[in-house]
């Protein structure tokens, strides 16, 4: 069996932080008719969040760039 590398007090900030960050940027912002409204605008706000907004945690790039400039390092880690 293998370990995550992250503990359980880490998941539990990560999600946190991601939480927080989607009621401000997203849910925070306007009431909500519907579910079915509700989930479009989770759904874009997601694409957004990962697509377009830079993140500070990858020095102000947006993930998509991140995962284009490193997509090869945890291959590069394994193999050595």
């Amino acid at each position: 069996m293998r370990k995550s590398k992250f503990t359980t007090a880490q998941r539990t900030a990560i999600v946190e932080r991601l939480n927080g960050i989607l009621r401000t940027e997203c849910l925070n912002l306007e009431w909500f008719p519907s579910i079915e409204y509700l989930n479009e605008k989770i759904q874009e706000w997601c694409w957004i969040y990962n697509e377009i907004r830079p993140h500070s945690s990858l020095k102000h790039i947006i993930t998509r760039q991140f995962e284009d400039q490193n997509h090869l390092l945890y291959y590069k880690k394994i193999a050595a």
